[in-house]
């Protein structure tokens, strides 16, 4: 399942992507995809990262982590939204690259 098929990414790019998680499935059949690094996607105008992760990784009680980082300062992330659906992870995505449009 691609998770990004259908989300206009703008401008950004992504830099890497490992995301294999099928929310048809039970967690445990999967436990293993659900990982800190999961998809980045890169604005090169402004130096803005949007990263998606699950915290804590292969947990079951974890949730995916949605964070706009600018100039890779990872420890003061510029938003941040967390969720543990697909229809909220995709929302949560979109705000974050509307977020970058509108900061740039």
């Amino acid at each position: 399942m691609n998770i990004l098929k259908n989300i206009d990414l703008k401008d950004g790019t992504v830099v890497y992507c490992d995301f294999d998680i099928d929310f048809n499935l039970p967690f445990q059949n999967q436990k293993w995809s659900y990982k800190e690094d999961l998809i980045q996607i890169y604005f090169n105008d402004g130096g803005y990262i949007i990263d998606v992760g699950w915290y804590p990784e292969f947990d079951a009680k974890g949730k995916f982590v949605i964070s706009i980082i600018k100039n890779y300062d990872w420890d003061k992330p510029i938003f941040e939204k967390k969720c543990k659906n697909k229809n909220l992870l995709v929302k949560y995505m979109e705000e974050a690259i509307e977020k970058v449009k509108g900061i740039r």
